[in-house]
């Protein structure tokens, strides 16, 4: 039989298997961690009355995590809950909704002017917090103009047309809405001349009784589909609007002066790609360019640069918090006037004559 071990022995024994212990779960806790910022919450899902996808109701600050750079599809999985080990540059934020399936609080009773901001994740705010998105911040603007006015967020990442619509007309009668900002530009689905896009916004008008300004998001300049068009869809949208009385505001300009002389852009020319420093005038990279896809070596670019920044955006489509600030401002110098005179509904919801109802538009393509 051994002898028993003296005591100090056996203290040293005990602590030494503590500290191994102590490695390896916190261990466990780096990993666990590394892989909980790469997933994100599942903020959406299928409402059938709505024959699309909306926000899930009353969620209580779910986490979602983001690319924090332009991005690629292929660099998600296929449920877009999660990015490929090419994504280290991320950002998150949380999502609170209430039980009208709307990014906030509760809805509560109508005070003053009510303004419904309806889109796709530009107006959702993806990236910020609540208070930062666009609509939480027109709402700030208003107030501090002395205008009582209540903003309320209907945006919905991956938003579609045939979803807005849907929306209006299922939904958005029932909040009585004073003013409707059909926040959101025209998809692939809908290419020129944009029978689809006008004849949505007309039967959101139609649905709600409410006026309507028509909101089309800021382009990216490393957005190359959307750089190529923008001023194809303000021209086309603004004439064909116009002529039923809807304003149409494109943030393009705005955007692309405020950011003048800050951050990188993507300058495109004779099939060379340019990221150009602003502030310097200096070339990050020159690379060829074959349609609207970027190149491997932006991506590149940004996780090896982390200083690299579009200024106004934190990745190719969504405005950072001081974009959404810019949007909040330059939406409200368009309302302030009309809300000044007064301008609030135009009737009661569904009244007069429907305009016609084309078929709903293929499926969604793509993510946020």
């Amino acid at each position: 039989m051994s002898e028993p071990k003296p005591r100090a022995v056996r203290v040293r024994t005990v602590a030494l298997a503590v500290m191994i212990l102590a490695v390896l779960a916190g261990l466990v806790v780096i990993v666990l961690s590394q892989q909980s910022s790469r997933t994100s919450a599942v903020v959406v899902e299928h409402v059938p009355e709505l024959g699309s996808h909306w926000l899930k109701a009353n969620l209580d600050d779910a986490v979602v995590i983001v690319p924090d750079r332009p991005h690629d599809r292929a660099e998600f999985t296929d449920d877009w809950t999660g990015f490929t080990s090419a994504v280290t540059r991320t950002r998150s934020f949380t999502v609170r909704t209430n039980a009208q399936r709307l990014r906030g609080g509760p809805v509560g009773p109508k005070q003053g002017t009510r303004i419904i901001a309806l889109g796709d994740s530009v107006t959702h705010g993806w990236g910020v917090a609540e208070d930062h998105a666009y609509p939480a911040r027109l709402q700030a603007v208003l107030a501090d103009a002395g205008l009582q006015a209540q903003v309320l967020n209907a945006g919905v990442p991956a938003n579609r047309i045939g979803g807005m619509v849907g929306w209006c007309e299922q939904s958005g009668e029932g909040l009585a809405p004073d003013w409707i900002l059909w926040t959101r530009r025209p998809g692939f689905d809908d290419p020129p001349p944009h029978d689809i896009y006008v004849d949505a916004v007309r039967r959101c008008a139609w649905a709600t009784g409410a006026r309507v300004l028509v909101v089309l998001p800021p382009v990216s300049t490393f957005d190359l589909h959307g750089g190529a068009v923008w001023s194809q869809e303000q021209r086309s949208l603004t004439e064909r609007l116009g002529a039923v009385g809807i304003r149409v505001l494109e943030l393009t300009p705005v955007f692309r002066q405020a950011g003048q002389g800050q951050g990188e852009v993507a300058v495109v020319q004779d099939g060379t790609l340019r990221v150009m420093d602003q502030a310097t005038g200096t070339s990050w990279l020159d690379v060829p360019v074959e349609g609207e896809r970027l190149p491997q070596a932006v991506y590149d670019l940004f996780e090896d640069e982390p200083d690299v920044r579009e200024a106004l955006f934190f990745d190719d489509g969504h405005p950072d918090r001081p974009g959404y600030d810019l949007m909040a401002r330059t939406v409200a110098e368009q309302l302030i006037p009309s809300l000044r005179r007064g301008e609030g509904r135009l009737r009661a919801p569904r009244e007069g004559p429907s305009p016609s109802r084309p078929p709903p538009p293929p499926p969604p393509r793509g993510g946020p």
